[in-house]
């Protein structure tokens, strides 16, 4: 009823036909228009009017599709049909009679129960202050929202350097000069990408509102080219961006796997295990490597897939910057770091955030009976806030403890490092 609102109010999927069924007496308080209406339908239905009688058509040829004391409503939003259990409008007159079209929502007054078919597409229509902000002022579910969106900023702007698979593609440019330019341009191009990603979004919750109801928010890439009124087009559509996003998912994959075995098989195994192996030796552990890890990949794929993708995309970012992001920032900017410092900053600062993010899927999904508080949870969801320099302390003070093992060519390092190309002392950096 009306004290339950915006759970009393029901907005009809676009994407498939929906059977709903109500008990027998049951008042509808408004009917309205969930949204605007596609350039198809717009000229079959009035829009934005709340007075049932503005969709009352005489002579409507079309068939009912429509089952004994059910309502079916058409994909596109087309409620039709001729109930036999008794539904009224709160003037009294009866809803759903025999050649009445309504826009796609159903507003109730008084307690109503609803049933619908399995597999369908469960209506729904949040208020305004829930849809806007589905985790309150500026996002952030946990009531620390501004932590929470400054933290995910870190996490995505020093993860982004820390990436492996980007890292080594720096690796196919010829000079630091084409590096540089390659950077600029992916900015670019990344930039021009990321505009329509709000830009979707916004399209999604405003011409498809079920997907919000149903959780099923990540398949509106897909379905939305679908409700194109070009048939044709928008499956054409759709196919290129399910192969763009299977290109991009693959070559993303790769990268991580190229970087992981290569890793192990040159630096694990070709120094530390074995450092007289052959390289044959090194690509036999190469490949044995990726299989290896791509299985281990793929099983924790499974374990997860209940998670957003949103979330798993940040937890990663924010894996990648407490770890790689402060050895680089420190390994090209100061004097003092050690291998030690290095490695016990990545190790610590990397596993200190997986560690948080496993803490956090476990008490969401009730593995942990833990009872923790909302800064905690926040801070455990999106760890990059302190992770980061939680990783530049340790290398910090792990590095003045070690200050003697400092290589004594150090000086003429960071010069080689640091000098303009033209020069040309920058060649074979790593001996």
């Amino acid at each position: 009823g009306k004290d339950k609102a915006p759970a009393n109010v029901m907005a009809f999927s676009t994407l498939a036909d929906t059977s709903v069924m109500f008990p027998d007496g049951a008042m509808v308080d408004k009917v309205g228009s969930a949204a605007k209406l596609d350039p198809r339908l717009a000229e079959t239905i009035p829009y934005g009017v709340d007075d049932t009688s503005a969709f009352l058509f005489d002579g409507n040829d079309n068939p009912l599709n429509t089952v004994e004391g059910s309502f079916s409503v058409e994909r596109g939003g087309i409620l039709r049909g001729a109930p036999a259990n008794s539904v009224s409008n709160k003037d009294g007159t009866p809803l759903g009679a025999s050649g009445t079209l309504t826009a796609p929502k159903l507003e109730f007054g008084a307690p109503t129960t609803a049933v619908f078919d399995s597999d369908t597409y469960v209506p729904n229509a949040p208020a305004n202050k829930k849809w806007i902000e589905p985790y309150g002022t500026l996002t952030g579910k946990h009531g620390y929202p501004l932590l929470y969106t400054y933290s995910l900023i870190i996490a995505l702007v020093c993860g982004t350097a820390g990436l492996p698979h980007i890292l080594v593609r720096f690796y196919t440019n010829p000079d630091g000069r084409s590096a540089k330019r390659t950077t600029f341009w992916v900015m670019v191009l990344l930039g021009a990408f990321y505009v329509f990603t709000p830009m979707w979004g916004a399209l999604g919750r405003e011409l498809l509102p079920a997907l919000y109801a149903n959780n099923k928010t990540d398949s509106v890439v897909i379905a939305l080219p679908r409700i194109l009124e070009n048939k044709l087009l928008g499956e054409i559509l759709a196919g290129i961006t399910s192969a763009g996003a299977f290109a991009a998912f693959m070559s993303t994959f790769s990268g991580l796997l190229v970087s992981m075995s290569g890793a192990l098989a040159h630096d694990i195994y070709g120094k530390m295990i074995k450092p007289t192996a052959t390289t044959g030796e090194r690509l036999t552990a190469f490949k044995v490597a990726a299989v290896v890890f791509g299985v281990i990949s793929m099983g924790l794929g499974l374990l997860v897939e209940s998670f957003d993708i949103t979330l798993l995309v940040g937890w990663a970012f924010a894996i990648a910057a407490a770890s790689y992001f402060p050895l680089l920032l420190l390994g090209a900017w100061w004097r003092g770091l050690t291998r030690y410092g290095a490695a016990a900053g990545m190790l610590l600062g990397g596993t200190m955030s997986l560690f948080a993010i496993i803490t956090f899927m476990g008490i969401e999904k009730k593995w942990l009976p833990l009872e923790v508080s909302p800064l905690t949870k926040a801070l455990l969801e999106q760890p990059a806030i302190w992770g980061v320099p939680f990783s530049l302390i340790v290398m910090y003070v792990v590095s003045k403890a070690t200050a003697n093992s400092l290589p004594t060519d150090l000086n003429s390092k960071m010069l080689r490092l640091h000098a303009p190309e033209e020069m040309g002392i920058s060649k074979n950096y790593v001996e």
